[in-house]
């Protein structure tokens, strides 16, 4: 196996059984080798979002958002590609199966009435992407792929995909399931837009109703759309925005606390640190005194 670990990611590619690769994302996606691993033939990848975002952009002009917890099936493209900007913090499992190279594990498969030929062409009828909330048992599974001990990683490895598979073979695609919601391109790109001008003005008060009009955009798609790509309401994001901004004026200035304040959106000092303490757990005053190594009386 080719692989680099830490404490807080885990990479590489490692071969399960003939046809099947089993490969830890915890640097940029597009970066990893697995990535350009022979996608010839029938060719289908079981991906877990473990930690992060990702965007996938399919060729039909839809945009899904991966989170924590997404188990996604697809079957790779040109015409499906990733957006490199939630690599940051992005780790991820994926499972690539070569679906017409088991031949020599196929008996065990029917075995375990696992059928990847039925399952590649339900994924095919579904536009060849398929995205769902995993449940508590295969997150489960996902998890234990993390703590495989070296010692009997081949064997364990190979038992944990195979339960995996058993699982997944038994996900019902059909029509009638309840679909994730998906965004334009257009659309995305004009809440990136938003996302952009809300981190460079974090000291204006700006409504929905302002943003609306300026980008052209309806304040329910704002809504719903910003959650979608960042994880947290639109109001959330820029509280977030403005503590940072504030704490690090904290912590590198000797600026008056109200003139942080000022700067970071507030007018009134005394909801500003309202706000600071429910976001940091410390008043303004405090954090500045332990960023500098002071003491904070209990």
């Amino acid at each position: 196996m080719q692989r680099s670990e830490t404490r807080e990611e885990k990479t590489g590619i490692y071969s399960a059984f003939p046809g099947i690769e089993l490969l830890y994302h915890g640097i940029p996606f597009l970066e990893n080798a697995g990535q350009k691993r022979n996608t010839a033939g029938k060719m289908l990848v079981i991906h877990y979002c473990r930690e992060g975002r990702m965007d996938w952009e399919l060729e039909n002009d839809r945009n899904y958002f991966l989170q924590k917890g997404d188990l996604s099936l697809y079957i790779p493209s040109e015409k499906l590609s990733c957006s490199p900007e939630y690599f940051r913090n992005y780790q991820g499992v994926s499972i690539l199966i070569q679906v017409d190279g088991i031949t020599t594990i196929q008996p065990m498969l029917n075995s375990f009435k696992v059928d990847l030929p039925r399952l590649w062409e339900s994924v095919c009828q579904n536009g060849g992407f398929v995205v769902e909330r995993a449940d508590s048992t295969t997150e489960h599974i996902f998890a234990e792929l993390y703590t495989i001990p070296e010692k009997i990683r081949e064997t364990y490895t190979k038992i944990k995909i195979l339960e995996l598979l058993l699982f997944i073979s038994a996900l019902d695609f059909s029509s009638g399931r309840e679909e994730r919601p998906y965004f334009r391109k257009g659309d995305v790109n004009k809440i990136r837009s938003v996302k952009a001008y809300l981190t460079e003005n974090i000291e204006e008060h700006l409504a929905l109703k302002d943003l609306s009009e300026r980008f052209q955009i309806s304040r329910t798609l704002i809504k719903s759309c910003f959650k979608e790509i960042y994880g947290v309401p639109v109001y959330s994001f820029i509280r977030s925005c403005r503590m940072q901004k504030a704490s690090l004026l904290l912590k590198a200035t000797d600026e008056k606390i109200a003139d942080i304040a000022q700067k970071a959106g507030y007018s009134n000092a005394s909801k500003f640190s309202a706000a600071f303490k429910k976001e940091l757990g410390l008043s303004p005053f405090e954090y500045r005194k332990k960023s500098r190594g002071g003491q904070i009386e209990s």
